[in-house]
C-alpha cells in the first residue's frame, strides 16, 4: 500500500514537469545506477521527472513496476545492453550470444511498455572497426525484424569522434563523455547525434568554482556545457553522467578508478550542479550564482619535495663517504680503473650503494606515478581497468588514484627486482674467473642507473604544470632509453669484472627485470591481439 502511494504521489507532483522546453534536446537525461530496493527506484525516478529529466540511460531494466512509472512520468529508458569495452571480434560473438537468449524477452517489453523500446547495442566499444559495425547492423536488424509490430529505437555509445565507422549506419550515435568534449570544441555538425557531458567532483569539497573538483566547479562547468549544448540543433539527446554516485548500487557506465561524476551527493542530497540541471531542464532558471571563492592551491607539491629530498640524499651519501667521492671519478672517468676496483674489493661502499639504490627506486617510483596519474585521465585506462579480473578491478583504482601509495608500490618492487637480480648476478659469478661478493655486485648494478635521477627530475618539471601528453610520451621515451643503456653497462661490467664469457651471460641478461617484464607484456600483448589493438586505438584519442 505504502509503495502504491508513494508512485502515486511521484506521478502526480512530475505532471507539471513534463511539458518540452522549446530549443532543449528532445530527450533531457541522467546516466542511473538502479537502486535494489524498487521504492527506491520509484522516488528517484519522480526525483526525475520534477527535474525535468525526460530520459534515464542504464543498463538493462528487469523490473516492470519500473516501465509502469517511468511511462506515467513520461521517461523514456535507453537501457546499455551488457556488451561493453569490447574488441570487434569479441562484440560480433557477444552479441549474436545474448540476442539469442534474450531477444524474445527485450521484444516483448518494447511491445508492452513505450518507456522499454530503447535499446543500446554497443557501449564504448571498438567502433572504429568495420567488423563490429557489421556485427552491429545485423544485430539492429534482427531485433527490428523480431519487433516488426511493436518497433524499437537502437543506439550505441562510442567514444570515437572521427574515427567511428558506425556513423553511416542505421542506429543512432551517442557519444561518451570524453567524444563529447571533442564534439563541443570542434563546433556544431549536421548529423544528429547524442552527447553525455559530467564533470568529476569531490563531494563536500566546497569553496568555489575555482577550486579543482569542488562541487561548485562541477557546476558551473555544467551550466556552461548545458548552455552551448542547447544552442546546437544537432543534438537530440543529452544525458548528464551522472545521476548519484552511490555506492551501494552496482555502477553502469561508471568511473573505472571510482571516482564521482553525481550531481547528488551521499544520501541523495542535492548539490549545486542538481539545481543547475533542474533549472535548465525544466527551462525555470537559466542563469546562476555560483561563489568563485579563492584561487585553487597547488597540488603534488609533495612529489617535487621527494625528488630534491632523493638529491640531497645522494648528495649527502657522497659527501660523507670518502670511498664514494673516489670512486665517481673513476666511474665516470677512468671506467676500467672502476671494474678493477670493484673486482679487487678495493670500493667497499655498501652503504652508499644502498643510498644510491634507494634514490634510484624512487626515482623510479616518482616517474611511475607521474606517467600513470596522466594517462589514468584516458579511456584507454578506463578501459584496461575493465578488462581485469575481478578482484584486480578493486585493487588496480586503489593505488592509481593515490599517487602517494602508487610512488611507494613502484619504488618497493624497483627495489626488490633489483636486489633479487644483484643476488643473482653474484651467485652466477661463480661460473666466472671471479667471485663477486654482492655489495660488489650491488655496485655494478646501481652505478649505471644514475640517468634515471634527471629523468626524475624532467617528470618533476613536466608535473608541475598543465602536463601534455607529448611531454609524458617524452618522459617515458626517455625512461626506456635510461633502461636499456642501463642494462647494457651493468651486462657488460659483469662480463669485464667476473670474466665470464658471452654465452654465459645469456641467462642473467634474460632474468633482468626489464627484460622479464618486457617478455611478459609482449607474451599477453600477442595472446590478446584484438583487446591490444582496441587500446591502441583508445590511446590515440589523446
Amino acid at each position: 500500500m505504502r509503495k502504491n502511494t508513494l508512485i502515486l504521489f511521484f506521478i502526480a507532483s512530475a505532471l507539471i514537469s513534463l511539458c518540452d522546453v522549446s530549443g532543449q534536446p528532445q530527450y533531457r537525461g541522467v546516466v542511473w545506477d538502479q537502486p535494489l530496493e524498487q521504492h527506491i527506484a520509484v522516488s528517484d525516478l519522480g526525483r526525475m521527472a520534477q527535474a525535468g529529466i525526460t530520459a534515464v540511460r542504464t543498463g538493462v531494466v528487469t523490473d516492470t513496476t519500473l516501465f509502469v512509472v517511468a511511462d506515467s512520468l513520461g521517461i523514456q529508458f535507453f537501457q546499455d545492453l551488457p556488451l561493453a569495452y569490447l574488441p570487434a571480434v569479441q562484440y560480433a560473438d557477444s552479441v549474436d550470444q545474448y540476442l539469442d537468449k534474450n531477444l524474445p524477452i527485450l521484444v516483448d517489453r518494447a511491445r508492452r511498455f513505450r518507456s522499454s523500446s530503447t535499446y543500446g547495442l554497443s557501449l564504448k566499444s571498438d567502433t572504429t572497426e568495420e567488423l563490429l559495425c557489421d556485427a552491429m547492423t545485423d544485430a539492429a536488424e534482427r531485433m527490428t525484424r523480431a519487433a516488426a509490430d511493436g518497433g524499437v529505437a537502437l543506439y550505441y555509445v562510442t567514444e570515437f569522434l572521427d574515427n567511428d565507422a558506425c556513423q553511416s549506419g542505421r542506429v543512432f550515435t551517442l557519444y561518451g563523455r570524453s567524444a563529447s568534449e571533442r564534439y563541443l570544441s570542434n563546433g556544431s555538425r549536421s548529423r544528429v547525434v547524442g552527447l553525455s557531458v559530467g564533470y568529476r567532483v569531490v563531494h563536500g569539497r566546497r569553496g568555489g568554482w575555482r577550486h579543482l573538483h569542488s562541487e561548485e566547479q562541477q557546476a558551473r562547468r555544467l551550466e556552461q556545457t548545458l548552455i552551448r549544448v542547447f544552442d546546437l540543433p544537432s543534438v537530440a539527446a543529452l544525458f548528464i553522467n551522472r545521476w548519484s554516485d552511490d555506492p551501494t548500487r552496482t555502477s553502469h557506465d561508471g568511473d573505472a578508478l571510482g571516482r564521482q561524476f553525481g550531481i547528488l551527493g551521499p544520501g541523495g542530497i542535492p548539490g549545486p550542479a542538481f539545481g543547475v540541471v533542474r533549472g535548465m531542464f525544466t527551462g525555470h532558471q537559466l542563469v546562476f550564482a555560483i561563489d568563485a571563492g579563492k584561487p585553487r592551491q597547488i597540488t603534488g607539491v609533495w612529489l617535487v619535495i621527494l625528488g630534491w629530498i632523493l638529491m640531497g640524499s645522494v648528495s649527502v651519501a657522497y659527501g660523507v663517504s670518502p670511498q664514494m667521492r673516489q670512486m665517481a671519478p673513476r666511474y665516470f672517468m677512468s671506467h676500467g680503473f672502476f671494474r678493477e676496483s670493484v673486482a679487487e674489493g678495493r670500493a667497499a661502499i655498501p652503504v652508499a650503494s644502498l643510498v644510491i639504490l634507494f634514490a634510484i627506486a624512487v626515482s623510479a617510483g616518482i616517474i611511475g606515478t607521474v606517467i600513470i596519474t596522466h594517462f589514468s585521465e584516458t579511456r584507454m585506462v578506463q578501459a584496461f581497468v575493465f578488462s581485469l579480473p575481478g578482484s584486480l578491478q578493486v585493487l588496480a583504482p586503489l593505488f592509481i588514484t593515490r599517487p602517494a601509495l602508487l610512488c611507494v608500490l613502484i619504488a618497493c618492487l624497483y627495489a626488490l627486482f633489483m636486489t633479487m637480480w644483484t643476488s643473482l648476478l653474484s651467485i652466477w659469478s661463480n661460473f666466472g674467473s671471479v667471485l663477486l661478493l654482492p655489495w660488489q655486485t650491488l655496485l655494478l648494478v646501481v652505478w649505471p642507473r644514475w640517468p634515471i635521477l634527471l629523468v626524475m627530475l624532467a617528470a618533476l618539471s613536466v608535473s608541475a604544470g598543465n602536463t601534455s601528453t607529448t611531454a609524458v610520451a617524452i618522459i617515458c621515451v626517455a625512461t626506456i632509453v635510461t633502461a636499456v643503456s642501463s642494462i647494457y653497462r651493468t651486462i657488460n661490467d659483469y662480463r669485464l669484472t667476473a670474466g665470464l664469457s658471452y654465452l654465459k651471460l645469456i641467462i642473467p641478461l634474460l632474468l633482468n627485470p626489464s627484460l622479464l617484464l618486457l617478455t611478459v607484456t609482449t607474451i599477453i600483448v600477442l595472446a590478446n591481439r584484438d583487446i591490444a589493438a582496441f587500446m591502441i586505438h583508445l590511446l590515440r584519442l589523446q
